[in-house]
């Protein structure tokens, strides 16, 4: 249900004007980044002209693709919708970037690693 919530959502924000357009928003977030057309094409898998369309409004940017672009720019697909309406109010760097699930999946191994370390003492110890 909640997929259907949002893509009734994005439809409706596609077929709305917001205070931002929504490829113009993609755009500045890159920029923001100091990621190059290039580089955001390269992760998407499609050529940098392709990519230029979608940020240029040239062509249409279906949700999946927009799903794709949020993983690269390393934000929801909520809070570039929210930049987008409200970008006259909102900086970039006030947006929460989502976390890279990798890093994350690091961080969690480092503290299990350091918390079996711990045991291991504790065992030796006794």
């Amino acid at each position: 249900m909640c997929c259907f919530v949002f893509y009734y959502e994005f439809a409706n924000f596609l077929n709305t004007s917001g205070s931002m357009d929504l490829a113009l928003a993609i755009r500045i977030l890159r920029e923001y980044k100091h990621f190059t057309q290039e580089y955001v094409a390269i992760q998407l898998g499609v050529s940098q002209k392709v990519y230029s369309n979608l940020e240029n409004g040239v062509t249409r940017i279906q949700a999946t693709t927009f799903y794709e672009i949020s993983r690269v720019l390393g934000f929801s697909m909520d809070e570039i919708v929210r930049f987008s309406r409200e970008g006259n109010k909102v900086r970039p760097d006030q947006l929460n970037p989502i976390s890279n699930p990798a890093e994350t999946e690091i961080k969690m191994l480092y503290q299990r690693l350091e918390n079996l370390e711990q045991e291991l003492k504790q065992l030796k110890g006794n």
